[in-house]
């Protein structure tokens, strides 16, 4: 065989068992290679259980899987080079993607895309023992689910080896559910196992674990030291997630040039005494919808205090969360029964269904009033967004120390406890036709409200000094910054 893989991370992926295994971060570390390589294991099992007469034909068959048709291209271009090597008469069908091992039983593997939500529906009947994602943060986190239930086999020795593997990079629109499912409060190569209770009373188990990638687990291409001199050359949030393999860095994302974690999420604190409060709201019934509630000090800084991220809940259901948000910081009237502050809701709420009510209306049965966002137009979104990028870059200078630039702090910032905007918004990818827009495929329920909140409240320029006082143009095209006048001044 040609391939070996390095010590370290690679090898630790091919010797992994774990149902499902993730090989993730810096890029460069070989995980597409290994992904594909690692079905070796299973097609030299099958060899020798053909050569020794114990099985006829194969029922095994494995996929890797890219979002796109032509990105699948170098990883085709590379089973050439391999397949061959393990079994000379392999050969490969094109228009289906599917290469046959004559000396494995017919062993089957497949090149196959997932490039609209729906293709997933193209594997339905079948049935795999292998499959591996190259970019998992390409793919949505139904896709990746949906794979699963094609992995069986009735070749009880082919079952035992059934297996699900991923790699990518730390970046892509679906970075958010990649990293909640195997970043997030998960330690790196520890095995993490779920118990199921079967129908007959069985339990059943299955593991996963993450292995972390480095550029270093590629020895050629790390000590030639020319890829980590073009990383160390690009923007921070790309040289972060691509050369450091930093899941909390959004390389690409719509706010990677203006987001500060270290600016932007503040430790939790009470409500200054006399600040103006209110709460925005983007409601959504089976997708996610977001509720902030903020305070608005004397220097003109708005701070989300509180945040509800919500699924799968009626207008009541909502109503009834947020009564029990705001009761607890005294913000309920419980002989009025109804709530002391207001706020911008989406503007769609006001639409009359064939009822004559609306989902507004409904809120405020409950004592949750709202008023209209200014979202019904189309420039009011890039309004919305100008605003919002304007507080982000804003300083407000610190009263102890005026010429202290480290402890300015912004005109917009969301306390520690809420957890859905700071794990959203820095993410955030730009539309793929507009750079001065964010892709409404996304997780964008916490940046809506939150501009329908900025309109509501316009920055008091006089108050604040801008992050660099010498770019009169500052809010102006945020991936695109030497636009003057982007989104149309």
């Amino acid at each position: 065989m040609s391939f070996a893989p390095y010590p370290g991370a690679q090898t630790a992926f091919m010797q992994a068992s774990e149902d499902v295994v993730f090989v993730g971060g810096a890029g460069g570390g070989g995980k597409s290679l290994l992904g594909m390589m690692k079905y070796l294991q299973i097609l030299t099992f099958e060899h020798e259980r053909f050569k020794a007469g114990k099985i006829r034909e194969s029922k095994a068959r494995g996929i890797y899987l890219r979002r796109k048709t032509p990105d699948l291209a170098q990883a085709v271009e590379e089973s050439h080079r391999h397949f061959t090597d393990f079994d000379e008469d392999a050969f490969y069908n094109a228009n289906s993607g599917l290469w046959t091992f004559p000396s494995c039983g017919g062993a089957k593997f497949q090149f196959g895309h997932m490039q609209h939500e729906s293709d997933r529906f193209n594997y339905k009947s079948s049935a795999f023992v292998y499959c591996y994602f190259d970019e998992l943060t390409e793919f949505t986190q139904l896709q990746f689910e949906y794979m699963q239930s094609r992995m069986r086999c009735d070749d009880d020795e082919l079952a035992a080896m059934i297996q699900v593997c991923a790699g990518s990079n730390p970046d892509g629109p679906g970075l958010l559910w990649v990293r909640d499912l195997f970043i997030e409060g998960k330690e790196p190569n520890r095995v993490y196992r779920s118990k199921y209770k079967l129908s007959t009373g069985e339990a059943r188990y299955r593991d996963q674990v993450f292995i972390p990638a480095k550029l270093a687990d590629n020895p050629p291409l790390y000590k030639s030291g020319r890829y980590e001199a073009q990383l160390r050359g690009l923007r921070p949030e790309i040289r972060e997630a691509i050369l450091n393999g930093n899941w909390y860095y959004a390389s690409g994302a719509f706010l990677g040039r203006v987001w500060d974690s270290t600016k932007h999420v503040c430790k939790n604190h009470a409500v200054p005494a006399g600040a103006a409060i209110f709460r925005s709201g983007d409601y959504g019934l089976m997708s996610p919808g977001s509720v902030t509630c903020w305070y608005l000090d004397t220097d003109d800084c708005l701070t989300g205090f509180y945040n509800l991220y919500l699924t799968e809940h009626t207008p009541d259901m909502w109503a009834a969360r947020i009564q029990e948000v705001e009761e607890e910081f005294g913000l309920w009237d419980d002989d009025a029964q109804q709530s002391t502050i207001s706020g911008p809701l989406d503007a769609k709420c006001w639409n009359r269904e064939s009822s004559g009510t609306c989902i507004a209306a409904k809120f405020a049965s409950k004592g949750v009033r709202w008023y209209r966002a200014a979202n019904r137009k189309p420039e009011s979104r890039k309004n919305g967004l100008v605003e919002l990028v304007s507080r982000m870059e804003a300083r407000i200078p610190s009263p102890l120390d005026m010429h202290d630039r480290a402890a300015d702090r912004p005109m917009i910032r969301w306390m520690e406890r809420c957890k859905a905007p700071i794990k959203t918004i820095p993410i955030l990818r730009p539309d793929p036709h507009d750079p001065d827009d964010t892709d409404t495929s996304g997780d964008d329920h916490c940046i809506d409200e939150a501009r329908y909140m900025c309109l509501a409240k316009p920055r008091v320029l006089i108050k604040a000094r801008d992050a660099d006082e010498d770019d009169v143009d500052n809010v102006v095209g945020i991936n695109s910054r030497q636009r003057v006048g982007a989104w149309g001044r």
